[in-house]
């Protein structure tokens, strides 16, 4: 049986352990806190503690059975109790740990915020620009992880995500003033998401990997959460004026190659929430 550890069961780690487990894999995960672990185990799953601001001892048996894998998954968001600073050089630890257990794979999920601004539609082949703080430092894990490891990598660059507790009526619900009305939508449901990553795994490569996972709806800010916000009856959002009269449209961010490449198609949709 093809053994998955994930180090982050959290908002998207946690269902992807459990459909990873439900498709058969053995699959163990982590958790930061006692009562994340306690609450994973009680979902059925086997789950350590594991500290990422601490050193990743291999004395200690748990540890050294969590990257003893077939595929590592890391799913840990840069703004994390770890913080952006100390990111690159976490996500580089966990990849070496996991290589040194003789994992085969490693699969990382990353942001399409790596790309930033750009004028054109967003592939894979895209360069990166970030333009925050959080994009600078998923950009740095990406480099700092490929350069950390020999093992082949698939990087999953997720759009925006949404689902369960996430959802836009709530944010118009939360704030009233939006910026960059002319901005694309980029984003994809946390279904979709744990679908995409499950192909991956699933699927045969033995090289250097990037995916896009942004669901093919994209329609400017001004557009969605004026829809949304009719859809839901609540106020609509308001945006700036001189920046709506502005003609210029971001470009958005093509999440087609991994349908190709493997049996994955989308099936969530922005509105139906």
């Amino acid at each position: 049986m093809e053994k998955v550890s994930i180090v982050g069961l959290g908002w998207l780690g946690l269902p992807l352990a459990e459909k990873l487990q439900k498709d058969g894999y053995d699959v163990q995960g982590s958790k930061a806190s006692t009562e994340g672990v306690e609450q994973a185990q009680a979902l059925g799953l086997n789950c350590q503690l594991l500290n990422t601001t601490l050193d990743l001892s291999l004395r200690n048996p748990n540890i050294k059975a969590l990257f003893s894998c077939d595929t590592l998954v890391i799913t840990l968001p840069p703004n994390g109790h770890h913080g952006v600073k100390k990111y690159a050089s976490i996500v580089a630890a966990l990849a070496k740990t996991a290589e040194y257990c003789g994992a085969k794979r490693i699969v990382f999920t990353s942001s399409i915020s790596v790309y930033g601004k750009q004028a054109n539609i967003v592939t894979e082949q895209s360069y990166c620009e970030p333009i925050t703080d959080s994009g600078d430092a998923v950009l740095a894990a990406e480099e700092a992880l490929l350069a950390a490891v020999k093992i082949p990598v698939a990087i999953v660059r997720l759009g925006g995500l949404f689902g369960d507790d996430r959802l836009p009526q709530n944010w118009l619900q939360k704030k009233t003033h939006f910026d960059h009305p002319n901005h694309s939508i980029n984003m994809v449901h946390r279904v979709d998401a744990v679908n995409a990553i499950a192909a991956i795994i699933a699927g045969n490569w033995d090289e250097k990997q990037i995916y896009n996972v942004v669901v093919a709806m994209h329609p400017t800010r001004y557009e969605y959460y004026n829809k949304v916000a009719v859809d839901h009856r609540l106020p609509l959002p308001i945006f700036d004026e001189a920046e709506l009269a502005r003609p210029t449209r971001a470009s958005y961010v093509d999440g087609s190659k991994i349908t190709r490449d493997f049996p994955f198609q989308y099936q969530g949709s922005i509105y139906e929430v």
